[in-house]
Protein backbone atom coordinates (compact mmCIF):
# COMPACT_ATOMS: atom_id res chain seq x y z
CA UNK A 1 0.00 0.00 0.00
CA UNK A 2 1.22 3.54 -0.70
CA UNK A 3 2.21 5.29 2.52
CA UNK A 4 -0.13 8.27 2.03
CA UNK A 5 -3.77 8.20 3.10
CA UNK A 6 -5.29 9.21 -0.23
CA UNK A 7 -4.84 5.86 -2.02
CA UNK A 8 -7.67 3.32 -1.64
CA UNK A 9 -5.83 0.54 -3.47
CA UNK A 10 -2.54 -1.32 -3.44
CA UNK A 11 0.05 -0.26 -6.02
CA UNK A 12 -0.81 -3.33 -8.13
CA UNK A 13 -4.57 -2.71 -8.20
CA UNK A 14 -4.02 1.03 -8.69
CA UNK A 15 -1.82 0.26 -11.71
CA UNK A 16 -4.49 -1.95 -13.29
CA UNK A 17 -7.07 0.79 -12.72
CA UNK A 18 -4.79 3.30 -14.48
CA UNK A 19 -4.74 1.02 -17.53
CA UNK A 20 -8.51 0.59 -17.34
CA UNK A 21 -9.00 4.37 -17.40
CA UNK A 22 -6.72 4.67 -20.43
CA UNK A 23 -8.80 1.97 -22.15
CA UNK A 24 -12.10 3.77 -21.68
CA UNK A 25 -11.98 7.55 -21.16
CA UNK A 26 -15.36 9.31 -20.92
CA UNK A 27 -16.23 10.71 -24.32
CA UNK A 28 -17.33 14.03 -22.79
CA UNK A 29 -13.88 14.54 -21.27
CA UNK A 30 -11.26 16.57 -23.11
CA UNK A 31 -8.83 13.69 -22.53
CA UNK A 32 -10.68 11.41 -24.99
CA UNK A 33 -9.56 13.30 -28.13
CA UNK A 34 -6.11 13.75 -26.58
CA UNK A 35 -5.77 9.97 -26.26
CA UNK A 36 -7.18 9.42 -29.74
CA UNK A 37 -4.55 11.72 -31.21
CA UNK A 38 -1.53 9.86 -29.75
CA UNK A 39 0.16 8.12 -32.67
CA UNK A 40 1.88 5.32 -30.70
CA UNK A 41 0.19 4.22 -27.47
CA UNK A 42 2.90 1.67 -26.64
CA UNK A 43 5.15 3.98 -24.56
CA UNK A 44 2.10 5.35 -22.69
CA UNK A 45 0.83 1.89 -21.68
CA UNK A 46 4.27 0.63 -20.68
CA UNK A 47 4.80 3.79 -18.61
CA UNK A 48 1.37 3.26 -17.02
CA UNK A 49 2.39 -0.27 -15.96
CA UNK A 50 5.73 0.93 -14.58
CA UNK A 51 4.92 4.40 -13.21
CA UNK A 52 4.68 3.30 -9.55
CA UNK A 53 7.27 0.49 -9.43
CA UNK A 54 9.49 2.90 -7.49
CA UNK A 55 7.14 2.79 -4.49
CA UNK A 56 9.52 0.75 -2.39
CA UNK A 57 11.33 1.68 0.79
CA UNK A 58 13.72 4.38 -0.29
CA UNK A 59 14.67 7.90 0.66
CA UNK A 60 14.52 8.89 -3.00
CA UNK A 61 11.43 9.99 -4.90
CA UNK A 62 9.41 7.03 -6.17
CA UNK A 63 9.39 8.70 -9.59
CA UNK A 64 13.21 8.75 -9.68
CA UNK A 65 13.49 5.16 -8.44
CA UNK A 66 10.80 4.12 -10.92
CA UNK A 67 12.76 5.65 -13.80
CA UNK A 68 15.77 3.48 -12.87
CA UNK A 69 13.63 0.33 -12.72
CA UNK A 70 11.88 1.22 -15.99
CA UNK A 71 15.26 1.67 -17.69
CA UNK A 72 16.38 -1.81 -16.58
CA UNK A 73 13.10 -3.35 -17.77
CA UNK A 74 13.43 -1.71 -21.18
CA UNK A 75 17.05 -2.89 -21.46
CA UNK A 76 16.08 -6.46 -20.56
CA UNK A 77 13.25 -6.45 -23.11
CA UNK A 78 15.45 -4.86 -25.78
CA UNK A 79 12.92 -2.04 -26.27
CA UNK A 80 13.56 0.40 -29.11
CA UNK A 81 15.61 3.38 -27.96
CA UNK A 82 12.90 5.98 -28.74
CA UNK A 83 10.31 3.96 -26.80
CA UNK A 84 12.70 3.45 -23.90
CA UNK A 85 13.42 7.19 -23.67
CA UNK A 86 9.69 8.06 -23.75
CA UNK A 87 8.83 5.46 -21.09
CA UNK A 88 11.61 6.53 -18.72
CA UNK A 89 10.72 10.19 -19.20
CA UNK A 90 7.03 9.54 -18.45
CA UNK A 91 7.81 7.52 -15.31
CA UNK A 92 10.19 10.18 -13.99
CA UNK A 93 7.77 13.04 -14.70
CA UNK A 94 4.41 11.39 -14.05
CA UNK A 95 3.75 13.70 -11.07
CA UNK A 96 4.69 16.95 -12.82
CA UNK A 97 1.45 17.76 -14.68
CA UNK A 98 -0.47 17.24 -11.45
CA UNK A 99 1.94 19.48 -9.56
CA UNK A 100 1.58 22.26 -12.12
CA UNK A 101 -2.24 22.23 -12.13
CA UNK A 102 -2.43 22.06 -8.34
CA UNK A 103 0.22 24.63 -7.48
CA UNK A 104 0.78 27.02 -10.38
CA UNK A 105 -1.18 29.81 -12.05
CA UNK A 106 -1.98 28.11 -15.37
CA UNK A 107 -2.88 31.47 -16.94
CA UNK A 108 0.54 33.03 -16.32
CA UNK A 109 2.83 33.05 -19.39
CA UNK A 110 5.82 31.94 -17.30
CA UNK A 111 3.94 28.79 -16.24
CA UNK A 112 3.16 27.88 -19.85
CA UNK A 113 6.74 28.49 -20.97
CA UNK A 114 8.17 26.46 -18.10
CA UNK A 115 5.80 23.56 -18.77
CA UNK A 116 6.48 23.65 -22.52
CA UNK A 117 10.21 23.42 -21.79
CA UNK A 118 9.55 20.40 -19.57
CA UNK A 119 7.48 18.39 -22.09
CA UNK A 120 9.34 19.49 -25.22
CA UNK A 121 6.93 18.07 -27.81
CA UNK A 122 3.18 17.70 -28.49
CA UNK A 123 3.43 13.89 -28.27
CA UNK A 124 4.98 13.93 -24.79
CA UNK A 125 2.50 16.61 -23.72
CA UNK A 126 -0.41 14.37 -24.77
CA UNK A 127 1.02 11.22 -23.17
CA UNK A 128 1.77 13.02 -19.89
CA UNK A 129 -1.74 14.52 -19.82
CA UNK A 130 -3.33 11.10 -20.39
CA UNK A 131 -1.14 9.36 -17.81
CA UNK A 132 -1.79 12.08 -15.21
CA UNK A 133 -5.54 11.97 -15.80
CA UNK A 134 -5.65 8.18 -15.49
CA UNK A 135 -3.28 8.12 -12.50
CA UNK A 136 -5.26 10.59 -10.39
CA UNK A 137 -8.60 9.00 -11.30
CA UNK A 138 -7.26 5.61 -10.18
CA UNK A 139 -6.24 6.81 -6.69
CA UNK A 140 -9.74 6.88 -5.14
CA UNK A 141 -13.29 7.92 -5.94
CA UNK A 142 -13.59 11.71 -6.23
CA UNK A 143 -9.85 12.42 -6.33
CA UNK A 144 -10.12 13.95 -9.79
CA UNK A 145 -12.22 17.11 -9.51
CA UNK A 146 -13.82 19.52 -12.00
CA UNK A 147 -11.15 22.04 -11.02
CA UNK A 148 -8.41 19.57 -11.99
CA UNK A 149 -10.11 18.99 -15.34
CA UNK A 150 -10.45 22.69 -16.07
CA UNK A 151 -6.91 23.62 -15.05
CA UNK A 152 -5.41 20.67 -16.95
CA UNK A 153 -7.32 21.50 -20.12
CA UNK A 154 -6.27 25.15 -19.90
CA UNK A 155 -2.58 24.35 -19.41
CA UNK A 156 -2.69 21.61 -22.06
CA UNK A 157 -4.24 23.85 -24.72
CA UNK A 158 -1.98 26.82 -24.02
CA UNK A 159 1.14 24.62 -24.01
CA UNK A 160 0.08 22.87 -27.21
CA UNK A 161 -0.40 26.23 -28.93
CA UNK A 162 3.09 27.27 -27.89
CA UNK A 163 4.60 24.00 -29.17
CA UNK A 164 2.75 23.74 -32.49
CA UNK A 165 1.98 27.23 -33.79
CA UNK A 166 3.59 30.58 -34.25
CA UNK A 167 1.59 31.83 -31.27
CA UNK A 168 3.77 33.23 -28.53
CA UNK A 169 3.08 33.42 -24.82
CA UNK A 170 4.32 36.80 -23.76
CA UNK A 171 5.12 37.99 -20.27
CA UNK A 172 5.23 41.58 -21.55
CA UNK A 173 2.69 43.50 -19.47
CA UNK A 174 2.72 46.49 -21.86
CA UNK A 175 1.67 44.31 -24.81
CA UNK A 176 -0.99 42.59 -22.71
CA UNK A 177 -2.32 45.95 -21.56
CA UNK A 178 -2.57 47.15 -25.16
CA UNK A 179 -4.44 43.99 -26.14
CA UNK A 180 -7.00 44.54 -23.38
CA UNK A 181 -7.37 48.15 -24.41
CA UNK A 182 -7.92 47.28 -28.09
CA UNK A 183 -10.66 44.82 -27.17
CA UNK A 184 -12.59 47.58 -25.39
CA UNK A 185 -12.92 49.71 -28.53
CA UNK A 186 -16.49 50.35 -29.55
CA UNK A 187 -17.80 49.62 -26.06
CA UNK A 188 -19.47 52.15 -23.80
CA UNK A 189 -16.48 52.84 -21.57
CA UNK A 190 -14.42 56.06 -21.15
CA UNK A 191 -11.26 55.23 -23.07
CA UNK A 192 -8.80 57.39 -21.11
CA UNK A 193 -10.17 56.35 -17.70
CA UNK A 194 -10.15 52.67 -18.65
CA UNK A 195 -6.58 53.02 -19.92
CA UNK A 196 -5.59 54.61 -16.60
CA UNK A 197 -7.17 51.67 -14.77
CA UNK A 198 -5.15 49.17 -16.82
CA UNK A 199 -1.99 51.21 -16.29
CA UNK A 200 -2.57 51.08 -12.53
CA UNK A 201 -3.05 47.29 -12.37
CA UNK A 202 -0.04 44.98 -11.88
CA UNK A 203 1.17 42.51 -14.50
CA UNK A 204 -0.22 39.44 -12.71
CA UNK A 205 -3.72 40.91 -13.06
CA UNK A 206 -3.27 41.66 -16.76
CA UNK A 207 -2.01 38.16 -17.58
CA UNK A 208 -4.83 36.29 -15.83
CA UNK A 209 -7.91 38.41 -16.54
CA UNK A 210 -10.35 37.96 -19.41
CA UNK A 211 -11.16 41.23 -21.28
CA UNK A 212 -14.86 41.06 -20.34
CA UNK A 213 -13.94 40.69 -16.66
CA UNK A 214 -11.48 43.56 -16.85
CA UNK A 215 -14.31 45.81 -18.05
CA UNK A 216 -16.51 44.72 -15.15
CA UNK A 217 -13.64 45.22 -12.70
CA UNK A 218 -13.14 48.76 -13.99
CA UNK A 219 -16.55 49.71 -12.54
CA UNK A 220 -15.67 48.12 -9.18
CA UNK A 221 -12.35 49.94 -9.19
CA UNK A 222 -14.03 53.33 -9.76
CA UNK A 223 -16.40 52.65 -6.85
CA UNK A 224 -13.49 51.64 -4.59
CA UNK A 225 -11.70 54.92 -5.32
CA UNK A 226 -14.78 56.66 -3.90
CA UNK A 227 -14.62 54.53 -0.74
CA UNK A 228 -17.10 51.75 -1.56
CA UNK A 229 -16.56 48.04 -0.83
CA UNK A 230 -17.85 45.68 -3.53
CA UNK A 231 -18.34 41.93 -3.09
CA UNK A 232 -19.46 40.09 -6.23
CA UNK A 233 -20.22 36.36 -6.59
CA UNK A 234 -20.04 34.53 -9.91
CA UNK A 235 -20.55 30.77 -10.11
CA UNK A 236 -17.96 28.80 -12.07
CA UNK A 237 -19.61 25.37 -12.54
CA UNK A 238 -16.68 23.99 -14.55
CA UNK A 239 -14.51 24.10 -11.42
CA UNK A 240 -17.33 23.29 -9.00
CA UNK A 241 -17.09 26.63 -7.24
CA UNK A 242 -17.74 30.36 -7.13
CA UNK A 243 -15.52 33.36 -7.89
CA UNK A 244 -15.76 35.79 -4.96
CA UNK A 245 -14.43 39.18 -6.12
CA UNK A 246 -13.75 41.84 -3.50
CA UNK A 247 -12.76 45.37 -4.49
CA UNK A 248 -11.94 48.07 -1.94
CA UNK A 249 -9.28 50.54 -0.90
CA UNK A 250 -6.18 48.60 0.03
CA UNK A 251 -5.01 48.24 3.63
CA UNK A 252 -2.64 45.88 5.44
CA UNK A 253 -4.14 42.41 5.90
CA UNK A 254 -7.17 42.87 3.60
CA UNK A 255 -6.70 39.51 1.87
CA UNK A 256 -6.18 37.73 5.19
CA UNK A 257 -9.42 39.20 6.55
CA UNK A 258 -11.37 38.10 3.46
CA UNK A 259 -9.96 34.58 3.78
CA UNK A 260 -10.83 34.61 7.48
CA UNK A 261 -14.50 35.29 6.68
CA UNK A 262 -14.55 32.43 4.18
CA UNK A 263 -12.88 30.15 6.74
CA UNK A 264 -15.50 31.08 9.35
CA UNK A 265 -18.19 30.04 6.85
CA UNK A 266 -16.61 26.63 6.10
CA UNK A 267 -15.71 27.54 2.52
CA UNK A 268 -12.84 25.76 0.77
CA UNK A 269 -10.35 27.80 -1.25
CA UNK A 270 -9.35 26.68 -4.75
CA UNK A 271 -7.34 29.66 -6.00
CA UNK A 272 -6.57 33.28 -5.19
CA UNK A 273 -5.83 36.12 -7.60
CA UNK A 274 -4.87 39.15 -5.54
CA UNK A 275 -4.03 42.47 -7.16
CA UNK A 276 -3.32 45.94 -5.82
CA UNK A 277 -3.32 48.99 -8.05
CA UNK A 278 -0.62 51.62 -8.03
CA UNK A 279 -1.36 55.28 -7.43
CA UNK A 280 -2.24 57.73 -4.68
CA UNK A 281 -5.20 55.58 -3.59
CA UNK A 282 -4.19 51.89 -3.91
CA UNK A 283 -7.13 49.60 -4.59
CA UNK A 284 -7.25 45.89 -3.73
CA UNK A 285 -8.97 43.76 -6.38
CA UNK A 286 -8.99 40.17 -5.13
CA UNK A 287 -10.80 37.20 -6.67
CA UNK A 288 -10.99 34.00 -4.62
CA UNK A 289 -12.34 30.87 -6.26
CA UNK A 290 -14.05 28.92 -3.50
CA UNK A 291 -16.45 26.03 -3.03
CA UNK A 292 -18.93 24.87 -0.41
CA UNK A 293 -18.86 21.07 -0.04
CA UNK A 294 -17.47 20.80 -3.57
CA UNK A 295 -20.22 22.95 -5.12
CA UNK A 296 -20.82 26.65 -5.88
CA UNK A 297 -21.74 28.75 -2.85
CA UNK A 298 -25.51 28.94 -2.30
CA UNK A 299 -27.16 32.35 -2.61
CA UNK A 300 -28.21 32.64 1.03
CA UNK A 301 -24.72 31.77 2.22
CA UNK A 302 -23.23 34.14 -0.35
CA UNK A 303 -25.35 37.02 0.98
CA UNK A 304 -24.16 36.35 4.52
CA UNK A 305 -20.53 36.14 3.44
CA UNK A 306 -20.80 39.39 1.44
CA UNK A 307 -22.24 41.26 4.42
CA UNK A 308 -19.52 39.94 6.72
CA UNK A 309 -16.72 40.82 4.29
CA UNK A 310 -18.06 44.36 3.91
CA UNK A 311 -18.34 44.73 7.69
CA UNK A 312 -14.87 43.33 8.39
CA UNK A 313 -13.21 45.59 5.80
CA UNK A 314 -15.12 48.64 7.05
CA UNK A 315 -14.10 47.89 10.65
CA UNK A 316 -17.57 46.98 11.90
CA UNK A 317 -16.62 43.42 12.87
CA UNK A 318 -13.42 41.66 13.82
CA UNK A 319 -12.58 38.63 11.70
CA UNK A 320 -11.21 36.81 14.76
CA UNK A 321 -14.60 37.15 16.47
CA UNK A 322 -16.36 35.62 13.45
CA UNK A 323 -13.94 32.71 13.44
CA UNK A 324 -14.49 32.10 17.16
CA UNK A 325 -18.26 32.11 16.63
CA UNK A 326 -17.76 29.26 14.17
CA UNK A 327 -15.98 27.28 16.93
CA UNK A 328 -12.51 27.69 15.41
CA UNK A 329 -9.29 29.18 16.77
CA UNK A 330 -8.15 32.25 14.79
CA UNK A 331 -4.76 32.29 16.56
CA UNK A 332 -3.83 28.73 15.64
CA UNK A 333 -0.42 28.62 13.97
CA UNK A 334 -0.31 26.70 10.70
CA UNK A 335 1.86 23.61 10.92
CA UNK A 336 4.04 23.23 7.84
CA UNK A 337 5.47 19.87 6.75
CA UNK A 338 7.72 21.25 4.03
CA UNK A 339 8.10 24.29 1.81
CA UNK A 340 10.42 25.62 -0.85
CA UNK A 341 11.04 29.10 -2.21
CA UNK A 342 11.38 29.51 -5.97
CA UNK A 343 13.04 32.93 -6.58
CA UNK A 344 11.52 35.33 -9.08
CA UNK A 345 9.31 38.39 -9.43
CA UNK A 346 7.01 37.32 -8.01
CA UNK A 347 8.67 34.48 -6.10
CA UNK A 348 6.71 31.28 -5.49
CA UNK A 349 6.42 29.61 -2.09
CA UNK A 350 5.27 25.97 -2.44
CA UNK A 351 3.93 24.53 0.80
CA UNK A 352 2.91 21.08 2.04
CA UNK A 353 0.94 21.07 5.28
CA UNK A 354 -1.69 19.04 7.14
CA UNK A 355 -5.12 19.19 5.49
CA UNK A 356 -7.63 21.75 6.72
CA UNK A 357 -9.94 24.51 5.47
CA UNK A 358 -8.05 27.21 7.36
CA UNK A 359 -4.80 26.62 5.47
CA UNK A 360 -5.08 29.67 3.18
CA UNK A 361 -6.20 31.98 6.01
CA UNK A 362 -3.46 30.94 8.43
CA UNK A 363 -0.63 31.00 5.89
CA UNK A 364 -1.73 34.36 4.47
CA UNK A 365 -1.79 35.85 7.97
CA UNK A 366 1.65 34.47 8.82
CA UNK A 367 3.15 35.76 5.57
CA UNK A 368 1.46 39.15 5.93
CA UNK A 369 2.89 39.48 9.46
CA UNK A 370 6.46 39.50 8.07
CA UNK A 371 5.70 41.98 5.28
CA UNK A 372 5.01 39.54 2.44
CA UNK A 373 2.44 40.62 -0.15
CA UNK A 374 0.49 37.77 -1.79
CA UNK A 375 -0.37 38.44 -5.45
CA UNK A 376 -1.78 35.00 -6.24
CA UNK A 377 -2.18 31.51 -4.82
CA UNK A 378 -3.38 27.99 -5.49
CA UNK A 379 -4.68 25.88 -2.60
CA UNK A 380 -5.73 22.24 -2.57
CA UNK A 381 -4.89 18.81 -1.25
CA UNK A 382 -3.06 15.78 -2.50
CA UNK A 383 -1.70 12.51 -1.07
CA UNK A 384 -3.40 13.17 2.27
CA UNK A 385 -1.84 16.60 2.81
CA UNK A 386 -2.74 20.19 2.09
CA UNK A 387 -0.85 21.90 -0.73
CA UNK A 388 -0.49 25.56 -1.57
CA UNK A 389 1.59 27.82 -3.76
CA UNK A 390 1.78 31.54 -3.04
CA UNK A 391 3.04 34.08 -5.59
CA UNK A 392 4.68 36.76 -3.46
CA UNK A 393 6.62 40.02 -3.24
CA UNK A 394 7.60 42.06 -0.20
CA UNK A 395 5.06 44.80 0.50
CA UNK A 396 7.75 47.37 -0.39
CA UNK A 397 8.14 45.76 -3.82
CA UNK A 398 11.46 44.01 -3.13
CA UNK A 399 12.18 40.31 -3.57
CA UNK A 400 11.20 37.75 -0.93
CA UNK A 401 14.18 36.00 0.67
CA UNK A 402 14.61 32.65 2.40
CA UNK A 403 15.08 34.24 5.84
CA UNK A 404 11.76 36.09 5.56
CA UNK A 405 9.90 32.92 4.61
CA UNK A 406 11.58 31.03 7.46
CA UNK A 407 10.35 33.67 9.94
CA UNK A 408 6.79 33.12 8.71
CA UNK A 409 6.72 29.36 8.21
CA UNK A 410 9.57 27.89 10.27
CA UNK A 411 12.77 26.11 9.28
CA UNK A 412 11.40 23.19 7.23
CA UNK A 413 12.28 24.68 3.87
CA UNK A 414 14.10 22.74 1.15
Amino acid sequence: MPVDASHDYSVFEHTLRVVRHLDSPPQDSFIAPVLAGIEDLGPLYLAALLHDVGRQESEDSHAEVGEQVASKVCDRWDVYRATREAVCWLVRNHLEFGRFIRMRDVMHPDTVQEFAALVGSPERLAMLAALTWADVNAVAAGTWTPAHETFMQTLYERTLALLTTDETVTADSALTRQRLLRQSKGLDVPHEEYEAFLEAMPSNYLFSTDPSLALAHYGLYRSALEGSVSVVFHDVPQVGGTDVTVCCRDAPGVLSRILGVLYANDVSIVSIRASTSEGEVPVALDTITASSSGRPIQKRKASRIAAQIESVIAGGEEVDALIRLSKKDPERHQQVLEYRLLPGRPAIIEVQAPRGRGLAFRLSRQLSAVGVDIVGARVGQWAGTGTAAFYVLMDDGTDVGQETVARALGERGV
